[in-house]
């Protein structure tokens, strides 16, 4: 006993040599990768429970296993049966990555990764030796296992002093799970195995006090689960969640009901092992019930449409086309009506396609994008330009004489393109049911994506399917008269005020010099549709003049003498950034996020009505409230990353966090003070 005290005296000396602050093993290299024993002490200190780190840094492109691998490699073993002073040994395992190699699904880690692993130690008065054998696997377009001995020495010592070490080994602690249910609110519930002899369906449910951001879940289990990414949904709230895992062509061993539900939704890392009911495969139903209730949020979301703020600069076209059709005959309302639906119909039908090759393409989408860009904004302004000069009788639209639904009547061409522009006009907006139907249609499949378009569509053309199914509603209407003049010109006001809000849009694109262009390019069409109604031009080239005029505006824009100038202005708000807004919470500040646009006039609405009010300021600045302001007005991928991460896919998006809701509490879409004030009670009382 002494003899062995005397030689630990004498390698003390030795080991503090290697390094003044920094306690760890020599690297042991193997084919492809090298291993090490890290610690975040430089001794054991009071503790008898220590968290050191196995420290793998491997070949580029070259991989190790997780815990539950999948059919295509093993993970890690441990042997600490030679160490010295160690009663137990209990690895961590971060969150792993899914990759692929010769065709097979598996989870694992790529280059550099530390296991955590937590020792406990027999006797804090002597000093501690870890030894351990490690068996492992490493793959690229080849897989090698591979053996390493490592050995650490650790002194004890009262005080406990700190390595270079501790903040890598805190980073893996943080990736690696928490298994304590009560302190994070969240508990796996009811799982179910559907099952029959080589297909199987696992599903459960996962809820939490917080909203889940962007999950993800593995399974962990000596059943022989192949590696599969599960179908999530989630309820309105962001609060529940159901995961759904599909095997086929798979032998489950029912026997080992051992289930492990690894959660990964940054910050929580949570692991729970679960016991499952087992049912007949039949018994699972599908998702039908899941998108019967899509199709009526679509349907519900594309109706409400048509009374949200972004709608009401195109009342004035669907006033004019219900008036058209004062005391004119039911066939004719009919097919007006529905050549208005179907104008609906067709847009969003378009839409729906051309996002779908956006994602197809590998680009991020989002509802009402192509208000980012300057050319579709310069065509809306063009158009609203002219159907305000159309309803002062400055001009006709010149219609095809289509002969749809048996009709040669010209205006039903016209009613198309109202249904269709009026789609355009509506994009903007994220009303309540929209976000829920959108975000599911971008996380969709192809099919699924264009089936959510076309129910939304359905909704918002509801009112004239309507009016066309009982056409005798438009019978209510007085008949035509002079009062309808009157009408055609003050809905001719209302466009030409969309008119310039649009510019007002353009403004973030252009500097004033090309609004100042625009204006005068707009005077000229007036003045020349003005001398051609009056005949002064009455054989000139006015058509071409016009059609030149617009060549010219289009041209205009790709001149950089019209290049905007940004400048920044004196507010009380940040500019969106995520390094901020990551250092703000960890601060347990209370932060205020606002996702906004000008051309999005929900959030504008928000602004005037929420946001901007008095009662709301003096709140924000009693709680101290940091306000970050993230503008999409123009392309933002930092911005749009962000909302994308809490399956966000149009604006406005409002969020507060705080201390003990660094998850965030999501606002809906419009935004009402209650909803704000209940917020920051909520998190003042956690404090």
């Amino acid at each position: 006993m002494i003899k062995k005290i005397l030689i630990t005296f004498l390698l003390l000396p030795f080991f503090f040599s290697i390094s003044a602050n920094s306690l760890e093993s020599e690297w042991q290299f193997t084919e492809k990768a090298k291993l090490r024993i890290i610690s975040p002490y430089l001794n054991t200190g009071e503790n008898h429970e220590i968290t050191l780190g196995l420290e793998y840094k491997l070949e580029d492109g070259w991989k190790t296993y997780w815990k539950s691998p999948g059919a295509g490699g093993f993970p890690q073993t441990i042997d600490y049966s030679e160490s010295t002073n160690v009663n137990n040994l209990k690895i961590l395992w971060p969150t792993p990555q899914s990759f692929s190699i010769l065709g097979l699904h598996s989870l694992g880690y790529e280059n550099n990764i530390i296991f955590p692993i937590t020792i406990n130690i027999a006797d804090l008065y002597q000093p501690t030796l870890l030894k351990l054998k490690i068996h492992f696997l490493v793959c690229k377009d080849i897989c090698i296992p591979g053996d390493a001995n490592l050995s650490l020495f650790i002194p004890n010592g009262k005080e406990q002093l700190f390595s270079k070490h501790i903040n890598s080994i805190e980073k893996y602690i943080s990736l690696s799970p928490i298994q304590d249910a009560k302190s994070l609110n969240i508990s796996v519930q009811n799982p179910i195995l559907y099952n029959e002899e080589k297909k199987s369906i696992f599903e459960f449910d996962v809820i939490q006090k917080n909203q889940f951001i962007n999950p993800q879940i593995h399974l962990d289990s000596s059943m022989g689960l192949p590696v599969e990414k599960p179908k999530i949904k989630f309820d309105e709230n962001l609060k529940k969640l159901t995961a759904t895992f599909f095997y086929e062509d798979t032998f489950i061993d029912l026997d080992k009901n051992d289930i492990v539900i690894h959660i990964a939704d940054t910050p929580l890392v949570y692991e729970e092992k679960v016991k499952f009911q087992t049912k007949d495969f039949n018994e699972y139903s599908n998702s039908k019930d899941h998108l019967v209730q899509i199709i009526f949020i679509a349907i519900l979301g594309g109706l409400i449409l048509n009374i949200m703020p972004c709608v009401l600069p195109v009342l004035s076209i669907k006033l004019i086309s219900v008036t058209r059709y004062s005391g004119k005959e039911n066939t004719m309302i009919r097919r007006g009506f529905l050549s208005t639906a179907l104008g609906i119909i067709v847009s969003f039908i378009l839409l729906g396609v051309f996002l779908l090759l956006l994602k197809i393409s590998g680009q991020q989408i989002g509802w009402g994008i192509q208000f980012q860009e300057p050319l579709f904004l310069m065509a809306i302004a063009l158009i609203l330009l002219l159907f305000s000069f159309n309803l002062i009788d400055l001009f006709e639209i010149p219609t095809p004489n289509l002969k749809i639904l048996g009709s040669s009547n010209n205006t039903l061409f016209s009613d198309f393109i109202t249904g269709f522009f009026a789609t355009l006009m509506a994009t903007p907006c994220s009303a309540p049911f929209v976000g829920t139907a959108v975000a599911f249609a971008f996380t969709q499949n192809s099919f699924l994506l264009m089936l959510t378009f076309f129910f939304m569509s359905l909704g918002m053309s509801l009112p004239y399917l309507v009016i066309a199914a009982f056409p005798d509603l438009v019978k209510f209407l007085p008949s035509s008269g002079n009062w309808m003049i009157w009408v055609r010109r003050a809905m001719s006001i209302l466009l030409f005020l969309t008119f310039i809000w649009i510019l007002s849009i353009l403004n973030n694109h252009f500097n004033d010099l090309f609004i100042g262009w625009t204006v005068l390019l707009s005077s000229l069409i007036l003045l020349f549709l003005i001398l051609n109604k009056k005949n002064i031009l009455k054989n000139g080239p006015s058509l071409i003049t016009i059609l030149f005029i617009i060549f010219i505006y289009f041209l205009s824009s790709f001149n950089n003498f019209f290049n905007k100038n940004f400048e920044s202005s004196k507010t009380d708000w940040n500019n969106f950034n995520q390094t901020l807004l990551e250092n703000l919470i960890k601060e347990e500040k209370i932060v205020f996020i606002d996702i906004t646009a000008d051309w999005c006039i929900t959030c504008q609405y928000n602004k005037q009505k929420v946001i901007n009010t008095k009662e709301i300021k003096d709140l924000f600045e009693k709680f101290e409230v940091v306000k970050i302001k993230g503008d999409w007005t123009l392309p933002n991928k930092e911005i749009e990353d962000f909302l994308n991460s809490y399956n966000k896919f149009g604006i406005p998006f409002n969020i507060i966090y705080g201390k003990n809701s660094k998850e965030g509490i999501i606002f809906s879409e419009l935004l009402t003070k209650k909803e704000i004030k209940n917020a920051l009670n909520e998190l003042r009382n956690d404090e």
